[in-house]
């Protein structure tokens, strides 16, 4: 009988703690989907589209297209240090990327350190 009741205090006593804590909300400018389109053949029939889905846990979805057909789809994870954006692709021969979140002619963009647009906001 006592240790039917230390196993309930127990629980109840776990159940308390874990409640209270309170995860915090991340509401970081970048959430959502950022994207970058362009054409790769000398004739322009030939699409490639890459994909970033950034979401609030610092982690997030690449996917990269060559037409329809998705030719990479992997997770990353995403770090923001004084408005300095670092993705990581843990896994995948990709190198890791650097960016700042930008609003240019009324787009808002990732732009890398030397000024080439990464994506834009879908």
């Amino acid at each position: 009988m006592l240790k039917q009741l230390n196993t309930i205090l127990l629980i109840l006593a776990m159940v308390v703690f874990t409640g209270c804590s309170e995860v915090e909300e991340n509401t970081d400018p970048v959430l959502g989907i950022w994207a970058k389109t362009r054409s790769t053949s000398t004739e322009g029939s030939t699409i490639t589209k890459e994909e970033w889905i950034f979401n609030d846990a610092y982690l997030g979805r690449y996917n990269a297209y060559e037409g329809s057909e998705i030719t990479i789809r992997t997770d990353f994870q995403w770090e923001k240090v004084d408005g300095m954006y670092t993705i990581l692709y843990p896994g995948i021969n990709k190198s890791d990327q650097k960016a700042r979140r930008l609003v240019i002619e009324e787009k808002e963009v990732l732009q890398d350190m030397s000024g080439v647009v990464l994506a834009i906001r879908q």
